[in-house]
């Protein structure tokens, strides 16, 4: 097959051909040469001839007596070769000598002798005349040898030049085809006529690898091209090509196409970039450019864009949470301060009774707040990850219907993970809650775990996490499936698919923060066929971690205390939290000051004529938060012991005060008997233990 050869080649080699004239001239001049040398000896051998003649007829005369001219035709034999000239001269020559001997001898001329003569004078003519075509047609036959011996090397000379070009394109060619297979990305270049034709007039060979389209095919018929473009995304990339014909603006656009090497046909995001060019000649325009998939790029930004939305979310959430619980503290403490009168009657009593349950209801939901913030208190510790899913699965048995049937494909010893036990256990609770409402009448729910090497491949959302091992948890259901305007807001907060009543928008953004704060990562898949899966990664724990598993705080709280007489300082900021706290240790006994900020602490404990036993101090607070208040109040041997009550964990104080050592914390929203039992243990403890 030809291929085409570049214009610098091509005018090299025609310069080398025009050179080829000096040659054939200088050939032309050299046979000139020659014939002139050859006809110069073959005049002198016509001389030669000419005297042989003579001689030969003058010793036929003596020998035999006789006259012979038609002898002299011998001597014509010799300059034959010579041509025209030499062959007149010698066969006349000969003859004339011939005639001249007669003469000189005055030998008789008879009519025989002189039909010889004649005959013989007419013949040499006609021989000279034989000899001269003869000796052109060689001589032409020798030009011609000449010339086409000459073109020959010329020939050779120029196919060597050609081949060299083509080499060379050939090398260029290659090359040329590495970099663009090499490109990360598909270059191109795309024509459009006047007459509305257009069509792809380049590609790279990595086309096949990034769309599965041949490349051949592609050149032939663009529309393979405009058919994988998302129908919704094609009229916009028609008009902004038509944007950039017009104006002669570069073509920059990102457009969704359908995948055609999976089957499901799923949909990437592909960014074009490409710069126009005018061909007046040919009454076009060519587009000449590159397209790059970026479908993981933008799950990338898209990550990023949602974790900054979760983190400016989990901050309001985790302010709402703790104004909440200085709320639900309030109340609680109302109603069991009301329960310590004894004077209710039974209808006012069961209406406590509802009233305290909201209450308690309404700290479960700040605490999957918090959890969504990612600030929920946990004691994580090393655990099993098989034993996890073990001791969930009856629990998860028993939430889903009996038309849903539950598999749990879980091998022993998949893996260890830093996490705590009970969030875990509220993950696998929501999930499984969501699948069943999604599932409807029936289907099945799989819950799959395995371990993922560090060489193993792993999704993109995955990518976040620390190189290293990872225990994987995939959730899967046989329901309807989620959109992907759903699944792009899923783990949003207060975003929920259910209708009013079924379902608040806490679940999955909570299972997220708790994954996040166990330093794993969650994500859904695209939507496919059917169904919903889920899937947690979350870093495999090298080594144990000997950690004792957390108890709710009704089963390790010993028994109520009764109460004492020592000084208490009791510093909040809430004015009814800090009613409620003061009345509840009032009634036990205790000698209790107030104080609204950690200024007003200070004022209150300097003049205060009683040593302080005990500081009670909320943690966030304006001016001056409560470790500082503590730490000054040691400073000045104001107060030793101290119980810090907030609506936060440890973990978010000692982001403030990375010192911080064994603290005594008392979580918002508590009951009044749980304070009282608090302050009792810290004042028992001796003061070292609580400096």
């Amino acid at each position: 097959m030809s291929s085409p050869i570049v214009s610098p080649p091509v005018a090299e080699s025609s310069a080398d051909i025009g050179s080829g004239s000096s040659l054939t001239e200088a050939s032309t001049a050299a046979a000139r040469l020659s014939r002139a040398v050859s006809r110069t000896r073959w005049y002198q051998l016509s001389l030669v001839a000419a005297a042989v003649g003579g001689a030969l007829f003058v010793l036929a005369y003596r020998k035999f007596g006789a006259q012979y001219p038609f002898l002299v035709s011998i001597a014509m034999l010799l300059p034959l070769a010579g041509g025209l000239g030499p062959t007149l001269i010698a066969g006349w020559g000969a003859l004339a000598l011939a005639f001249a001997a007669h003469l000189l001898l005055d030998t008789p001329i008879d009519v025989t002798d002189r039909v010889r003569f004649v005959g013989t004078g007419v013949l040499i003519p006609a021989l000279a005349w034989v000899a001269e075509l003869r000796r052109r047609y060689r001589i032409e036959a020798l030009q011609r040898e000449v010339q086409l011996e000459s073109a020959s090397e010329h020939l050779r000379e120029v196919n060597a030049q050609l081949e060299s070009a083509f080499a060379e394109q050939r090398r260029r060619h290659d090359q040329l085809e590495e970099l663009t297979t090499a490109a990360p990305g598909v270059m191109f270049q795309y024509a459009a006529w006047a007459d509305g034709r257009h069509g792809f007039e380049f590609v790279s060979g990595n086309v096949r690898e990034e769309t599965a389209l041949d490349p051949a095919a592609l050149l032939r018929d663009a529309g393979l091209f405009w058919n994988q473009i998302e129908p919704d995304d094609r009229s916009a990339v028609r008009v902004q090509m038509h944007r950039s014909r017009e104006l002669l603006v570069p073509w920059d656009q990102e457009f969704r196409v359908r995948d055609a090497r999976f089957p499901d046909g799923r949909v990437r995001w592909v960014s074009l970039h490409a710069r126009p060019r005018a061909v007046p000649e040919q009454r076009k325009i060519i587009w000449t450019g590159i397209i790059t998939d970026t479908t993981e790029r933008r799950l990338r930004e898209e990550a990023f864009r949602q974790s900054q939305r979760l983190e400016s979310v989990g901050v309001l959430a985790g302010g709402v949470a703790h104004d909440f619980n200085n709320l639900l503290t309030t109340v609680i403490g109302e109603v069991e301060l009301i329960e310590l009168r004894k004077s209710a009657t039974p209808d006012i009593e069961h209406a406590l009774g509802n009233i305290k349950y909201a209450a308690l209801s309404g700290a479960a939901l700040s605490r999957q707040l918090l959890g969504f913030a990612g600030r929920s208190f946990s004691t994580p510790r090393r655990c099993s990850a098989s034993e996890l899913l073990d001791t969930v699965a009856p629990l998860l048995r028993r939430l889903l219907r009996e038309q849903i049937v539950l598999h749990m494909e879980v091998p022993d010893n998949v893996g260890w993970i830093h996490v705590d036990s009970i969030q875990f256990d509220q993950v696998m609770l929501n999930l499984t809650a969501n699948a069943r409402d999604a599932m409807g009448q029936g289907g099945a729910l799989t819950i799959r775990a395995r371990r993922l090497g560090r060489l193993d491949p792993r999704p993109t959302a995955y990518a976040t996490l620390a190189p290293g091992e990872l225990v994987e948890i995939v959730v899967s259901d046989t329901g309807p499936g989620m959109s992907e305007s759903v699944r792009s807001r899923a783990f949003e907060p207060f975003f929920t698919t259910k209708t009013v009543g079924h379902g608040s928008g806490l679940g999955l953004s909570t299972c997220h923060g708790i994954v996040t704060q166990a330093g794993g990562t969650m994500q859904i898949d695209p939507p496919g066929d059917g169904g919903c899966t889920v899937r947690m990664a979350f870093p495999a724990s090298p080594a144990p971690i000997n950690q004792v598993p957390m108890r709710s705080e009704s089963d390790h709280s010993p028994a109520p205390l009764p109460g004492g007489s020592e000084t208490l300082l009791v510093v909040d900021d809430d004015h009814q939290v800090r009613r409620v706290t003061v009345e509840a240790l009032r009634r036990r006994g205790y000698r209790v000051l107030k104080a609204a900020n950690g200024a007003d602490a200070l004022r209150v404990a300097g003049a205060s004529e009683f040593p302080i036993d005990l500081l009670v101090t909320d943690v966030v607070m304006p001016e001056m938060d409560g470790m500082t208040l503590a730490d000054l109040l040691r400073e000045q041997h104001l107060a030793h012991r101290v119980l810090f009550v907030s609506g936060y964990p440890m973990d978010s104080m000692r982001e403030h005060h990375p010192s911080t050592g064994q603290i005594a914390l008392l979580l918002k929203p508590y009951r009044v008997d749980e304070l009282a039992t608090r302050v009792r243990h810290c004042l028992d403890l001796p003061r070292t233990q609580m400096a």
